[in-house]
């Protein structure tokens, strides 16, 4: 039976991994296009078919995005965190997200970059500004870590911003 349940967690595994791997490529491939994403990832039942969706795994995912991500990031529930905790951050609120930077290369940081400053120009709302800083901070951040092997034109500086925000 050990060898079942090895081979059980080793298969939940690699489909959890699928799934953090998609939805880092999708928040990227939206970022590209002048967007943010923020959701939840939990691990849970729930039923499925071609006209319904239920189940607990739905409803906590729904309230964790709603109520707990606030920020334009995926969290995710502890025990994913654990299982596969490269592909994580955790916050000063103690919460793991999807460190959706891992996933692209360094010739999409100068877009990622130009859209994020988009964003801060066409956003007027002081509630909406806050959420796009803090994607900017944390890209800023994850850059920092790669900074030996990236141009500085790639980070987004406070001049920048205020340019951006003069320009509104």
């Amino acid at each position: 039976m050990a060898v079942n349940t090895e081979f059980e967690a080793q298969i939940r595994k690699e489909r959890i991994e699928a799934l953090i791997n998609r939805v880092g490529n999708i928040q990227n491939e939206i970022l590209r296009y002048g967007y943010l994403v923020r959701g939840a990832i939990v691990e849970g039942d729930f039923f499925h078919n071609d006209v319904i969706v239920y189940g607990k795994a739905l409803v906590n995912a729904v309230n964790d995005e709603e109520q707990i991500a606030i920020y334009t990031r995926v969290i995710v529930q502890k025990d994913i965190v654990e299982l596969l905790p490269h592909y994580f951050i955790m916050d000063e609120d103690n919460l793991g997200f999807l460190n959706q930077f891992i996933f692209s290369h360094a010739l999409e940081y100068v877009n990622f970059k130009h859209q994020l400053l988009e964003m801060l120009k066409k956003n007027p709302d002081k509630k909406h500004k806050q959420k796009i800083m803090w994607i900017i901070n944390y890209y800023n951040n994850y850059l920092s870590f790669n900074k030996a092997k990236l141009p500085a034109k790639t980070f987004i500086t406070e001049q920048d911003i205020n340019v951006k925000i003069e320009d509104t």
